[in-house]
């Protein structure tokens, strides 16, 4: 059973332990990140979110083998500032990252979901997401389009990671008022 709540400081190791998988892989394309954040790093990031910004950050947990009681963070999802002009201030950027071995599982899906009723909740008017194309993550795609993210636009080589250029795909949704 996958339950959603807010993210706690006490998260922050477990949340640098799904994201490391990203960064510090030469192959993977999920992020333009090249190194490893550290520990601090990452509660900084958190801490900008929560505290600065006054925007959701949630993490997705699972019983662990131990029981009821204990649970695992399997994936986490926040929303950031988009631009820091005040016009883009009813717009964030959307961030899932679901533990390797729970992708497919509705990790992902469960987290958009609570992500797009947070982000209504904080009268935002639009998420944008920027991720690798179709090609480089299909998972990724296919969960925002499934939850009325449309492609807006491709950035044509715009990161360099590994000495190979990357595209990075722009979706976005609109938060309509009523709307599921």
């Amino acid at each position: 059973m996958i339950r959603v709540r807010a993210c706690r400081d006490a998260d922050v190791p477990a949340l640098l332990e799904i994201y490391a998988v990203h960064a510090g892989d030469q192959a993977d394309r999920v992020t333009f990140e090249e190194a490893v954040p550290t520990l601090q790093d990452m509660r900084a990031r958190r801490h900008k979110v929560v505290e600065a910004l006054h925007l959701p950050y949630i993490v997705a947990t699972m019983p662990a083998a131990g029981g009821e009681e204990e649970e695992t963070v399997v994936g986490y999802a926040y929303c950031s500032e988009f631009r820091s002009r005040a016009a883009y201030r009813r717009t964030a950027e959307v961030s899932i990252y679901v533990r390797q071995e729970c992708r497919g599982s509705g990790v992902g899906s469960t987290l958009l979901c609570a992500l797009i009723v947070k982000a209504r909740g904080c009268n935002l008017h639009s998420l944008v997401s920027v991720m690798g194309t179709e090609e480089d993550n299909p998972g990724s795609f296919f969960l925002h389009k499934k939850y009325g993210f449309r492609e807006v636009g491709v950035l044509k080589e715009v990161g360099c990671k590994h000495g190979v250029f990357l595209d990075r795909l722009l979706m976005e949704k609109l938060l309509l008022v009523g709307e599921a």
